[in-house]
């Protein structure tokens, strides 16, 4: 078996409502995001004067990677918050690999950014 990449890893495992922190040393598989696209900046928020800054989120994802559980650790604004919160329900990741087995874990940092609407993007 090829070693991907040698990681040391944290991870907080669910299992029954218990919560169990797991230090691990081993083969890992990173995952990356299969399907979903970036929020589109609001024409609402554009109105209100808000800067489009990225929204910072924790997310818990399970074995098959898709996001379980997702609140925000980083406040852009409520509008932009509630929105990215919206866009991440709908993205799905190729599992978190460890040793060859997938595993559920948490991502403190998911950032989400936001993208100019089609129009807008083609005027400049």
């Amino acid at each position: 078996m090829k070693t991907v990449a040698r990681f040391v890893v944290f991870a907080l495992v669910f299992s029954l409502g218990v919560v169990s922190v797991y230090s691990a040393v081993g083969q890992i598989k990173a995952p990356t995001r299969v399907k979903g696209e970036d929020p589109v900046y609001p024409e609402s928020a554009r109105a209100k004067k808000i800067p489009p800054r990225p929204v910072v989120l924790e997310a818990t994802f399970s074995k098959e990677g898709k996001i379980e559980e997702a609140k925000v650790v980083k406040s852009a604004h409520p509008i932009l918050d509630k929105i990215a919160l919206k866009a991440v329900k709908g993205w799905e990741y190729t599992p978190l690999v460890l040793n060859g087995v997938a595993v559920e874990y948490v991502i403190i940092d998911l950032t989400v950014n936001f993208v100019e609407p089609p129009e807008k993007a083609k005027k400049k």
